[in-house]
């Protein structure tokens, strides 16, 4: 049929009702802006307008419908099953809303960049984007330990170079490890948190990628620990 419409056409090509038809069969092969075509002809050329309008439609709406399909098709299929674990009873189980609610309380300056850093952790722990999780529960860490710092009162700190010397550095001027070291040697927590070292190691790790290429390993157990360890920090240091 296909072969005999286009032939026709040779000889009409003003022809509506072949120009429709033929434009229906390649919509059925897939071709999609041969029919569009097709049709835009169909209703040019053509008395019944309503009828090739409405195959016209049809057409544009399911070619609609594939590039959505093609689109859905590039989504990881991982997003697609983790997007559902953004729940009420799973928000609840983290301590979302109660930590939430304590940092509502901090002061304005840092209140609206450790609630950024925090909801940005949360979701993409959640969606299980791992390497996201590491590196936000970084920055986050450096965030509260700032404030706590701050709050403290404690404006320069001393730290120990890789020489063993003791230098002195801004509060503002300091980075993760730097923040952590200080708490560590100065033992601000106590001995809760003997894990800071290694939540630095991790954060370091995975914002230089020569090291994450040469690391193997599976990185979710890194990114739990991550997670499960800024957020207790985080729950001491707002309580």
């Amino acid at each position: 049929a296909k072969i005999q419409y286009e032939k026709y056409l040779e000889i009409d090509s003003r022809s509506s009702a072949a120009l429709n038809n033929l434009a229906i069969i390649y919509r059925e092969e897939g071709n999609y802006e041969k029919a569009l075509s097709l049709l835009k002809d169909a209703i040019k050329y053509g008395s019944e307008t309503e009828l090739y309008q409405n195959n016209l439609k049809t057409t544009i709406n399911q070619w609609d419908k594939k590039k959505q399909a093609e689109k859905e098709k590039k989504i990881p299929e991982g997003w697609k099953s983790s997007i559902k674990n953004i729940s009420l009873k799973n928000l609840e189980e983290i301590g979302y809303f109660s930590i939430l609610s304590k940092i509502d309380k901090i002061n304005k300056k840092y209140r609206t960049l450790i609630e950024r850093d925090f909801k940005e952790l949360v979701f993409n722990y959640l969606v299980s984007n791992n390497k996201s999780t590491i590196v936000i529960s970084g920055s986050l860490l450096e965030m509260i330990l700032t404030y706590y710092c701050e709050k403290k009162k404690l404006l320069t700190i001393q730290i120990k170079d890789s020489k063993g010397n003791i230098q002195s550095k801004k509060l503002y001027d300091c980075v993760l490890i730097d923040l952590i070291t200080f708490v560590e040697s100065k033992k601000l927590f106590g001995n809760d948190f003997n894990h800071l070292g290694n939540l630095s190691r991790i954060y370091r790790n995975f914002i230089h990628p020569g090291l994450e290429l040469k690391s193997k390993a599976d990185i979710k157990p890194k990114a739990d620990l991550c997670f499960i360890s800024s957020l207790e920090i985080l729950k001491k240091i707002i309580s």
